[in-house]
């Protein structure tokens, strides 16, 4: 029996220390750390990418790769019963059912041949024995207590057909189906815009406070740490440096990597424009329209969802222009339309002056090396059964570009450009963190030089240091190149940093747009200025 008296702590960690194999021998990446969750309390586990958050959170779930091991000595206490020696079917009753996770990436835990629904109703299925009306029936009420709009009709759509932050929601609302009494929460508002992460943590304090729950809270957003943590543990390299009351800790740091993590904030400006650049990319008059469809063979229902409505666009040589709204509100869909990744697009676009809206597949392939794109979720466009290696020499292969032996020297040097070891590249990816993997996925378009690149999110799985690290870099490559980019982000302080122009868009439509600057520190609309107050 688990112990449930007030004494014992929720969860209690002594000297977890977590190593994997590798061909060329071990790595270890979480030594001797330890650290308790008392009932009703939320810890703050931060640090950089790769700094060992996530394998920490895996071990107590005991979903470590095979590769993994957990040290002899290492124990896992939950309610005062030790879990991480049970036998494997009574670890699955707890599993989601008492002990329940949000993993930082949706679509690696969200089955793409499954609807919604059915992915929330089968955990209520397992843990509670709901019969399959009354479990879709609690789906519904959990998307709507995660504020997903219309969520009868998301209940019969697949995961490809939401937006990353409403992906997201999902899995907040899996993961809170069985009410557990202890929630890992590990990135859980990293794809979230600003205004839904407020709404996201509001909703994870009420549930804590009326259900008495622990948590876990994962994450490289230290604004958010502030806002929602009691104490805070601080990891580099796999230790725990620091620990204590998360304002104690705030206000006077003690180790030198917790006093570098609170300096790190992305700064600076955009590289001014030549007043003669050339137009290089414009979108007219863009309009985007899905069809939902959902209910059975007598109940059948459709709904038009305008995720673009009357849109334009123009994007000059040297030029950031970023893109800024809600989760759902169309940015990413207006990105893949301007690449022609997009086939409902109606509207003209333009490419140095040529009408590209009506290219065919076999047209477009000579104009992709100069227009690539990063997406917001790298585990998703990252194929996990390529190695980093294959992953970025495969558009050097498609498009003819060097010799194997060049191929690999240009494949080292832009692992070292945006700042991972270049002799990484026979990895693959579920081996790095989620920030390691997003700079794969630029590494790999980097090493195209394209013109004009396409970044949906690029820095929302980075943590500060890194972040700042990436702007930097991308500061420095259209220096160095001339390169364009439009820059999609729900972070409107890394879009100060970067962004000479911005539009705003809200349900498909832009409401405002202008000067970066001059939109952030003088917005004129109402919901601008939500987005502002929620993010800074």
């Amino acid at each position: 029996m688990l112990d449930t008296s007030p004494q014992a702590p929720l969860l209690d960690i002594r000297n977890l220390s977590v190593d994997f194999r590798l061909e060329e021998g071990t790595f270890s990446a979480v030594h001797d750390s330890s650290f308790h969750v008392d009932p009703g309390e939320t810890l703050g586990l931060v640090g950089e990418s790769g700094s060992g958050k996530s394998v920490t959170a895996r071990a107590i779930m005991r979903l470590l790769a095979p590769t993994a091991t957990l040290a002899d000595h290492s124990e896992v206490h939950f309610l005062g019963h030790r879990i991480d020696r049970i036998p494997a079917e009574q670890m699955r009753q707890i599993r989601g059912g008492r002990i329940a996770m949000i993993f930082q990436e949706p679509m690696s835990s969200l089955n793409p041949l499954f609807t919604i629904g059915n992915q929330i109703a089968e955990t209520l299925i397992l843990h509670q024995g709901l019969r399959k009306k009354a479990a879709m029936t609690r789906a519904k009420e959990l998307l709507e207590e995660v504020r997903i709009p219309n969520p009868e009709a998301r209940l019969g759509q697949y995961p490809h057909q939401l937006s990353g932050g409403q992906r997201q929601r999902v899995m907040i609302a899996i993961a809170l189906a069985n009410n557990p009494e202890l929630l890992i929460a590990d990135e859980p508002t990293t794809a979230l815009d600003v205004t839904v992460q407020a709404e996201i943590l509001s909703l994870l304090r009420d549930l804590q406070e009326r259900h008495g729950m622990g948590m876990i809270f994962i994450t490289h957003d230290l604004g958010v740490v502030r806002t929602i943590c009691d104490r805070v543990c601080v990891m580099e390299k796999g230790k725990i440096v620091e620990t204590g009351v998360t304002e104690e800790v705030f206000a006077n740091p003690q180790h030198r990597y917790t006093q570098r993590l609170l300096s790190s904030e992305p700064s600076g400006d955009p590289l001014p424009v030549a007043e003669e650049s050339e137009t290089l990319l414009s979108g007219r008059e863009l309009n985007v329209t899905f069809n939902i469809v959902w209910g059975g063979a007598f109940t059948r229902q459709r709904m038009e969802l305008k995720a673009v409505d009357n849109v334009s666009i123009t994007l000059q040589r040297g030029h950031t222009v970023g893109v800024v709204g809600e989760s759902g509100s169309g940015k990413s869909t207006l990105g893949k339309s301007l690449l022609q990744l997009n086939l409902n697009t109606r509207g003209e676009v333009s490419w140095k002056g040529e009408r590209i809206d009506g290219m065919t597949r076999n047209q477009m392939r000579r104009l992709r090396p100069q227009m690539q794109a990063v997406f917001q979720d790298p585990f998703a466009s990252l194929n996990p059964r390529m190695s980093v290696r294959a992953i970025i020499e495969e558009g050097l292969v498609i498009h003819g570009i060097g010799t194997p032996r060049e191929r690999l020297t240009m494949i080292r040097d832009v692992l070292t450009e945006v700042g991972l070891d270049p002799n990484c590249y026979n990895r693959f990816p579920h081996e790095f963190s989620g920030g390691q993997r997003q700079r794969i996925a630029i590494a790999r378009v980097l090493v195209l030089k394209p013109e004009f690149i396409l970044l949906d999110e690029p820095t929302s799985a980075l943590d500060l240091s890194v972040q700042a690290q990436i702007i930097d870099l991308l500061r420095d490559l259209q220096q160095k190149y001339g390169l364009s980019y439009i820059f999609i982000s729900h972070d409107l302080k890394v879009v100060r940093a970067l962004c000479h122009d911005v539009i705003v868009m809200k349900n498909g439509q832009i409401v405002e747009h202008g000067p970066c600057r001059q939109v952030l520190d003088a917005p004129t609309t109402d919901y601008t200025r939500a987005l502002i107050a929620a993010a800074f």
